[in-house]
């Protein structure tokens, strides 16, 4: 009995001291990733609610204020390396890094491109938003 309890109590310190955070604010370094989505008012909610659990929370949208979708975006490394990309068929992207640091995310949309550097990993979460003129 004496050798499982000094196991458990092996087995919780190891596991408390994985997740205690790091610099960057996660108990990990986060795997470049993200996720789109917001269609509807119970989704948006649910990734305003969610972001606080990721470096950033994108926005598309147009000059009127609504929402648009389907935007390419591809996220980019200080070092010029690709570490996301892809299409958003929602109006709302979480995105995590795979470190802190200085990041590109370029957005297009219809032929439209833009682009912000930011730095990301470093509080969370970063907001940004892309607006593009009415058509």
């Amino acid at each position: 009995m004496k050798h499982y309890l000094i196991g458990v109590l092996a087995l919780q310190a190891a596991v408390l001291a994985l997740a205690q955070p790091t610099a960057g604010g996660s108990a990990t370094q986060a795997a470049p990733a993200f996720t789109c989505g917001g269609i509807g008012e119970g989704e948006q909610e649910r990734f305003k609610r969610e972001a606080a659990l990721h470096h950033a929370l994108v926005t598309f949208s147009s000059e009127s204020g609504a929402y648009v979708a389907d935007v390419a975006v591809k996220v980019t490394a200080a070092d010029g390396k690709v570490v996301a990309e892809g299409n958003c068929a929602g109006p709302l992207m979480l995105l995590d890094v795979p470190a802190p640091g200085s990041y590109r995310i370029a957005a297009s949309l219809a032929g439209e491109q833009q682009q912000k550097d930011l730095r990301l990993g470093v509080r969370k979460p970063t907001r940004v938003s892309f607006v593009w003129k009415d058509r």
